[in-house]
């Protein structure tokens, strides 16, 4: 009887340990995310969420749900406004992003095991994307409007044309601007002039290429590039 009372001891007695020590491993892992995810560069969690939140249920609306999740050249799919550099030094599940060489490149670090999902943006990663998207955009994203705002300039931006452009022509060309000019009314433009949240750069036969300076949520310094055909 006595033996019996200490086996039953002895099993109560591991089963606890072990608990405790999951539980601190849970604690410690926890922490671990946290601080990963209020370690980028100073942007606060809840504002991370935010902007990956709404980028990727717009993301879903456009290209569908992916299985493993969005990697850094379905978002460029979904969103024009999305460069390659954008996504310097983003992390993925099992590596990261460069770079280099004028293009964008993906470096495992994990070694084993290989998933599918290995590409696919973390929680970090997105916390990165949108510190390197508001320095090349010039933005402040001090709150949560701020980020659920820049989704939607993403999803406004043009396209670029592809490589191998004509030679501009430096001549006078009428082009739409942010705010409608009244009916009858032309704006006419030449090169380095401005209208509004446009400034026009280039003029080429069939298209002109300008920056266009963001006004919501806020306005900014930096204008991003956009095509007007």
């Amino acid at each position: 009887m006595k033996n019996s009372h200490k086996i039953l001891i002895a099993v109560f007695g591991t089963i606890l340990v072990l608990s405790v020590a999951l539980g601190v491993v849970g604690f410690i892992l926890g922490l671990q995310e946290s601080r990963d995810r209020e370690d980028t560069n100073g942007i606060p969690a809840e504002i991370v969420d935010a902007f990956q939140n709404k980028l990727v249920s717009r993301g879903v609306e456009k290209q569908g749900q992916p299985i493993e999740g969005f990697d850094a050249f379905l978002l460029m799919q979904a969103f024009t406004g999305l460069h390659e550099e954008d996504f310097d030094g983003v992390l993925a599940f099992e590596g990261v992003y460069r770079y280099e060489g004028g293009q964008l490149v993906y470096e495992r670090l994990v070694t084993q095991p290989i998933t599918s999902a290995e590409r696919t943006v973390s929680n970090k990663g997105y916390g990165i994307l949108l510190e390197n998207l508001s320095e090349r955009l010039g933005l402040s994203i001090q709150d949560e409007q701020a980020a659920v705002g820049l989704v939607d300039t993403l999803e406004e931006t043009v396209e670029l044309p592809p490589s191998g452009r004509p030679t501009p022509t430096p001549t006078p060309t009428s082009i739409p601007t942010s705010h409608p000019a009244p009916e009858g009314e032309e704006i006419i433009l030449q090169e380095g002039q401005r209208e509004s949240s446009f400034l026009l750069q280039n003029i080429y036969s069939d298209y002109v290429e300008g920056l266009n300076f963001g006004e919501y949520p806020l306005p900014t310094d930096g204008g991003y590039p956009v095509t007007l055909r």
